[in-house]
């Protein structure tokens, strides 16, 4: 049985379920909460309300269109200056970043060529850069990103020698010249130095074979034919770089497709490149006379033309003289005179080949690093030409400094010394010859005489008796010479200053020897004869020695 409910409950119920219907929005109304839908119907509202038009739908809905139109221009506009915001903040960021990677480009640049002008200042404190091919080969590695640079240098083959032969006996100068590699970098690389390679073994004895880089005459390939065609097609014009192009050298891109290469070691992917290295050497004996040679000719010649110059000049003037006497015009009369110059000094052609790969990289070598190493390698050449010219010049000029002491010596003191030496001589000479004050008698030469020359000579005057006047006059100078030479050295001994003898200091010396000579501590069992028997045989003496000297 159901219990009817009372009139107020169903009011309470009711009205509940009302609220909150009320409370909870539909969705429509939801969606025209909207600002984009809310504000611009309020809006378009209050100018209908304001305006009061006879036709207030019309004016509402164009209101309304007119107030959707500024509502999308302003998000357009909002839209397009958030772009430009952000496309200002990409280009600023952009901008940063590109700052940050010049800076740090910038700083490797000068980090770089701090690098290269430490390089060359090390090169021009050398005074011999065959010490600082090592020094090439670690610079070009580090700045070509090679594998391995190696540097070789072109000689005759080697022989082997005894103890009777010369100097020259080592080299094979009838065989063809090979290559010697000296120097390698990086340290891996070592096993390249004092590795051989003969001609005909790989691609590098190819580049001391340049051919002619005289270029071609384009009229001689391409042009017109006798019958009016053309020979060949019109090629387009390509930008040539100077130095890689005619600065000759040998480049393999892939040396594995190389048939002609050789390896030293198991081949692996990459390219090759060999440049020669060759300058002029003039340090040399035979250079050095030619050169002083050479100069002092030169300064000869600079003289006569200087002295020609001043006869011409001297000339000349008397001739003015003359003419103006006579009265007649004076018209110098031109001369040309020759250009004189020194001679370029004897020199012989040195060749080296800089070798460098990737193998192992599987890459080519950049333009740039072929640029950089030929530039480099033509550098090393003409600062080692230059730095031997250096060299060559103040041995020569050293050289020609001693020529003019020796000169001025030979001028003055020498002259003074023969001069006193010849006053001496003849002083001697003139003590034999006069017995009162004779000295020199008194050191004659040891003669042998028979008993008739005894008797003859006790008859004879003390200058008769002096064997010098019995001599020939071959006899005469050798004992003048031997007279000469005594006097040399008895001025030779007097110049020199006397022997200091040192002083000895026992304390010192017996320090020093305890030192050097420390005393053997011998062990008290060998000392101390237990049984008084000192005699030993042969294996209780080897028995002693490796118990008490750690001997097994």
């Amino acid at each position: 049985m159901t219990t009817a409910k009372a009139p107020s409950d169903t009011v309470q119920i009711t009205t509940h379920l009302i609220t909150d219907l009320l409370a909870r929005e539909h969705p429509d109304v939801q969606y025209l909460k909207q600002d984009s839908i809310a504000l611009a119907l309020s809006k378009c509202l209050s100018q209908t309300f304001a305006a009061k038009p006879q036709k207030p739908i019309e004016y509402f809905a164009k209101t309304l269109l007119s107030q959707s139109h500024t509502t999308h221009a302003h998000h357009q506009q909002k839209q397009r200056e958030r772009h430009v915001r952000e496309l200002k903040e990409r280009n600023s960021y952009f901008i940063k970043q590109k700052l940050i990677e010049q800076e740090e480009h910038d700083k490797e640049e000068r980090t770089k060529q701090d690098k290269i002008d430490e390089f060359y200042k090390s090169l021009d404190k050398s005074s011999d850069l065959a010490d600082n091919l090592g020094q090439l080969a670690g610079f070009l590695q580090e700045f070509t990103g090679a594998t391995g640079v190696y540097v070789g240098k072109l000689e005759h083959p080697r022989l082997p020698i005894d103890e009777k032969d010369n100097d020259k006996a080592h080299v094979d100068r009838e065989s063809a010249k090979v290559l010697k590699f000296v120097h390698a970098s990086p340290a891996d690389h070592k096993y390249m130095e004092g590795k051989i390679l003969k001609p005909g073994q790989g691609v590098t004895h190819e580049v001391f074979n340049a051919p002619d880089m005289t270029p071609r005459n384009p009229a001689g390939e391409e042009g017109e034919g006798e019958d009016g065609e053309k020979k060949g097609a019109v090629v387009p014009h390509t930008p040539r770089d100077t130095l890689v192009d005619e600065h000759y050298h040998v480049y393999v891109k892939e040396v594995v497709r190389e048939g002609k290469m050789h390896f030293y070691r198991v081949p692996r992917l990459g390219a090759y490149m060999a440049i020669p290295l060759e300058y002029y050497s003039c340090l040399s004996q035979k250079a050095l006379d030619l050169s002083i040679t050479d100069y002092i000719a030169y300064q000869k010649a600079c003289e006569e033309l200087e002295k020609a110059k001043k006869d011409w000049d001297e000339e000349n003037e008397k001739f003015k003289e003359e003419k103006e006497k006579a009265g007649e015009i004076y018209v110098p009369e031109e001369r040309t005179w020759p250009a004189i110059s020194e001679k370029p000094f004897h020199s012989k052609l040195k060749k080296f080949a800089v070798c460098m790969d990737t193998l192992g990289q599987d890459r080519e070598f950049t333009v740039e690093q072929r640029r950089f190493a030929l530039q480099t390698v033509q550098n090393f050449a003409q600062i080692w030409e230059r730095r031997e010219q250096e060299n060559l010049t103040k041995d020569r000029n050293l050289r020609l400094q001693m020529l003019e002491i020796d000169k001025e010596f030979n001028e003055n003191v020498l002259a003074k010394l023969t001069e006193e030496e010849d006053d001496f001589v003849r002083e001697h000479i003139a003590n034999i010859n006069n017995p009162e004050s004779n000295k020199a008698s008194q050191q004659v030469l040891p003669t042998e005489h028979s008993d008739n020359d005894k008797a003859d000579s006790r008859a004879q005057t003390p200058a008769q008796r002096h064997p010098y006047n019995r001599m020939d006059e071959e006899q005469k100078d050798l004992y003048q010479r031997v007279v000469r030479l005594r006097y040399q050295a008895t001025q030779i001994k007097s110049s020199e200053p006397a022997p200091v003898m040192p002083v000895f200091n026992k304390q010192e010396f017996t320090a020093k020897w305890l030192t050097d000579n420390p005393p053997i501590e011998i062990p008290e069992p060998i000392v101390d004869d237990v049984d008084n028997d000192w005699i030993l045989s042969a294996s209780e003496t080897e028995y002693h020695i490796n118990t008490y000297f750690g001997k097994e």
